[in-house]
């Protein structure tokens, strides 16, 4: 997936003439133990950032894209509910409405 990633993100940079490329990709999202049992698909999408700038050799961008990668896992996680799980939230009360 990495190489893959790195020549993507290679192949981004040089045709948008850019360094600082953007990837979004999906991770799994049943982090909390309460999800397990339930049905559906739980899935957070992350943001690879990766900076190609200096032109770096395509083993550096494959070591910068692998850093990017190992790190994202810990930056997915949210301290909070996500916004899915606070609409579906049984604390609302059946007479109050909406305020948006």
């Amino acid at each position: 997936y990495m190489v893959l990633l790195a020549a993507f993100q290679a192949l981004l940079a040089r045709y948008c003439r850019q360094t600082d490329i953007a990837v979004g990709t999906p991770m799994a999202g049943r982090s909390l133990p309460e999800l397990e049992p339930l049905i559906g698909y739980f899935v957070n999408m992350v943001v690879l950032r990766s900076d190609l700038s200096g032109a770096p050799s395509f083993g550096e961008a494959l070591a910068r894209v692998r850093t990017t990668t190992l790190e994202a896992p810990s930056h997915a996680r949210r301290s909070g509910p996500t916004p899915s799980q606070s609409a579906l939230s049984p604390t609302a009360s059946a007479g109050a409405t909406a305020t948006w």
